[in-house]
């Protein structure tokens, strides 16, 4: 990936090998080591986050900072789907993922919790979906 960068497109690689050399080509550093930063790199970059952080430049830190968040991923998720009481959409999908970065973060850590803001969040798509219709 370093030697060839982009042009690995061109070559007979493998779908997996392709995947790989796109994740490293777009990673970028975190600006800091906040658990929301390694989050939110890690979720672009998983299961590659500590070679994206190496070939990214992020240094020994960042890579420590992703093994550490590792270690502490939860074994469930404190929501599903089914449980948002919501028709099937892709707002779903965005509601768990703030709710796993929220978790991450540490501003949430319980079931209770996340329903809140998932609550908090629809109401205030709601208001703002009402203000643009008017």
């Amino acid at each position: 990936v370093a030697v060839f960068e982009q042009q690995l497109e061109r070559l007979p690689i493998s779908n997996e090998l392709r995947r790989y050399a796109r994740t490293l080509l777009r990673a970028r550093p975190p600006s800091d080591l906040s658990p929301r930063s390694v989050f939110r790199f890690r979720r672009e970059t998983e299961p590659w986050a500590t070679e994206a952080a190496r070939f990214a430049g992020g240094g020994e830190e960042l890579e420590r900072a992703i093994e550490e968040a590792r270690s502490r991923d939860p074994a469930e998720p404190l929501l599903r789907g089914d449980e948002l009481g919501l028709p099937p959409s892709p707002e779903i999908g965005r509601l768990l993922a703030l709710v796993e970065e929220e978790r991450a973060a540490g501003t949430i850590a319980t079931r209770e919790e996340a329903l809140e803001l998932v609550r908090r969040e629809v109401d205030s798509g709601a208001a703002a979906s009402d203000v643009t219709e008017s």
